[in-house]
């Protein structure tokens, strides 16, 4: 014996009838609700002598039959009775009411016998008083008609409407079931009474809380990670009929996931919401572009769960809001929809990271060799090293982990001083500085040298890698040797006759004309100084200020290829006897520079 049985409820509110688990759906002004009692035979054993009892609710009530009796119900208030919807009563069913609230129901014990103590054996097909709204319970035979024998497949659908009162108070409940006993037709034994659970009546109340999580908390920039929103109605119905309340439902729910504000891209067709309930989406959708979630139907027992896959293309945390908007026609006890409030549980974030790795790489060389002082050496400073033909060259490499995630197998490549300069870092933790000074033993050959150096790295987050590097490059100048040449002439005549020799009067002044040049195919000569070796006798009067009269030197400096510099000193003969004892000749020669000649 099989029989699938349940009560139905429709309170004024809602487009239909509910089957259990249900709370129907009325207003504080006063209304009407309805009640449906179902039956189905999906055994394969026909049944007789089929009764079904319905008390209406009332407060105090318990359950119907034996097992039950002991067991409150728990209805807050009364329904008043209307009357059956006489198209649902099957051909042949009779139908009789009692005016009790414990009217005698003697097939809902076992064996059957007098049920329960003190009932009240008051029932008749008549109405009480002929009003239909004294009437407390019902009892439907049907000793006639085709449900006489109670058949496999066959159905039993009986409405009843009932009123309830104005003022009704949020979170109470007119509580409603029926029981049922029959015979089997097989071997003329009574079955077991049954007792579906109980449906309600109630002014709509929800519980729904949200709440938000996001796996991988922290990727790589472009990287997805996966969010999980889930909606439940904190309400619940036990298979056995035991209500946690709130338990009405909400219907046409909007929330909202803000998608980081607008940071966050969902992956296209990354979505999926299922009502763990039942399996299915039961038609919830997501808008991956607008973050947009609807629910049509939100009941006691159902969790909706989303997830998806967002990503962001730039670095930085996110907070990803979602709340729930709306649920027309009924009231959460303990949340406002839309409201914004942050401690409300209708709103719930996640927050994730997108973090991008990155590396900076420093090529440096020393100005001069043994200056100690390292440049850049590129478009930063334009500047470059400057070193002689085959002079050891020395660099230095400066590397950063300029992120905030660990870098693992760095390594520093230079494809023209690789054989000297070229290492495996290894890990560089976030933040860290490593510096190396490597030298070029062998130098170059001539010209400009411009060698480019590249620093790798890997990083690895939430499983996911990325390669980061960064270039750098130094430039080096090679000084061909410098070419300098020095001439002198003299002017005694004041006018600008320079010769390479004259005579003069004694005491009277002349001048002398130094000219130091360097060849058009000579490096760049630096620090370049003359010494002035003038004649026995002969004094310096005066000289420029880049000449020494102390120690008859001249700061000549730099000299570029092809360049040539001139100074002009004036001089007398202070002492004719020494002049006349030495040669009368006056020389230079080039005394210092930086660069070999």
């Amino acid at each position: 014996v099989n029989v699938a049985a349940n009560k139905a409820v429709k309170g004024d509110l809602d487009p239909g009838f509910r089957k259990f688990p249900a709370i129907g759906a009325i207003t504080s002004a006063g209304g009407a609700g309805k009640f449906q009692l179902n039956l189905t035979n999906v055994g394969g054993v026909a049944l007789r002598d089929l009764v079904i009892y319905d008390i209406l609710p009332f407060v105090g009530d318990t359950g119907l039959s034996q097992t039950q009796l002991a067991t409150p119900r728990g209805s807050d208030w009364a329904t008043t009775f209307v009357g059956l919807d006489p198209t649902t009563v099957p051909a042949g069913a009779v139908v009789e009411y009692s005016a009790s609230t414990n009217p005698c129901r003697n097939e809902l014990t076992t064996p059957a016998g007098a049920f329960p103590a003190g009932c009240v054996n008051d029932w008749s097909t008549m109405l009480p008083s002929g009003s239909a709204s004294l009437v407390r319970a019902l009892r439907v035979t049907f000793p006639a008609g085709t449900l006489s024998t109670f058949d496999p497949t066959e159905q039993i659908a009986i409405e009843y409407d009932v009123t309830y009162p104005a003022g009704v108070t949020p979170g109470t409940v007119a509580w409603n079931n029926f029981a049922y006993a029959a015979t089997r037709t097989d071997t003329g034994t009574a079955i077991l009474p049954a007792e579906p659970p109980k449906v309600g009546l109630a002014i709509p109340q929800v519980d729904l809380a949200l709440t938000k999580a996001v796996a991988q908390a922290t990727v790589l920039v472009g990287q997805p990670v996966t969010y999980t929103v889930t909606i439940d109605h904190q309400g619940s119905v036990s298979p056995s009929g035991v209500y946690t309340l709130p338990a009405g439902v909400a219907r046409n729910v909007e929330l909202r996931d803000d998608l980081g504000g607008g940071a966050l891209t969902v992956v296209g067709a990354s979505s999926l919401i299922i009502n763990e309930r039942t399996g299915s989406s039961d038609g919830a959708t997501f808008d991956e572009s607008t973050g947009a979630i609807l629910i049509p139907e939100l009941g006691p027992n159902d969790k909706y769960v989303l997830t998806y896959q967002a990503r962001r293309s730039t670095s930085g945390a996110t907070t990803n809001l979602a709340e729930v908007l709306d649920h027309p026609g009924v009231t959460d006890i303990d949340s406002t929809p839309g409201n914004g409030v942050p401690t409300e549980d209708d709103i719930a974030t996640a927050t994730a990271q997108w973090v991008a790795p990155s590396i900076d790489l420093q090529k440096q060389v020393e100005s001069s060799s043994g200056s100690g002082s390292f440049i850049e050496a590129d478009a930063s400073d334009g500047l470059a090293g400057r070193y002689q033909r085959y002079q050891p060259v020395r660099y230095r490499f400066v590397v950063t982990n300029t992120s905030a995630i660990p870098l693992t197998g760095v390594t520093l490549t230079d494809s023209v001083i690789w054989f000297a300069c070229d290492r495996s870092i290894g890990n560089m933790a976030p933040g860290q500085i490593v510096t190396i000074d490597c030298t070029w033993p062998f130098g170059f050959a001539s010209g400009r040298v411009v060698n480019t150096a590249t620093v790798n790295g890997v990083a690895t987050v939430s499983g996911a890698t990325s390669t980061v590097s960064d270039t750098d490059l130094a430039t080096v100048e090679i000084q061909a040797p410098i070419d300098l040449s020095l001439t002198k002439r003299v002017d005694v005549s004041g006018n600008g006759n320079w010769v390479s020799s004259a005579s003069v009067s004694l005491g009277s002044t002349f001048k002398y004309q130094l000219t130091v040049s360097n060849s058009p195919t000579a490096g760049e000569a630096t620090g370049v100084v003359v010494r002035e070796e003038l004649p026995a006798g002969v004094t310096v009067v005066s000289g420029p200020a880049e000449f020494d009269l102390a120690t008859s030197q001249w700061s000549v400096g730099t000299l570029a290829a092809g360049a040539s510099k001139s100074i002009e000193l004036v001089a007398r003969i202070a002492d004719l006897a020494q002049f006349r004892a030495g040669t009368g000749i006056n020389r230079a020669q080039v005394s210092a520079a930086n660069e070999p000649d």
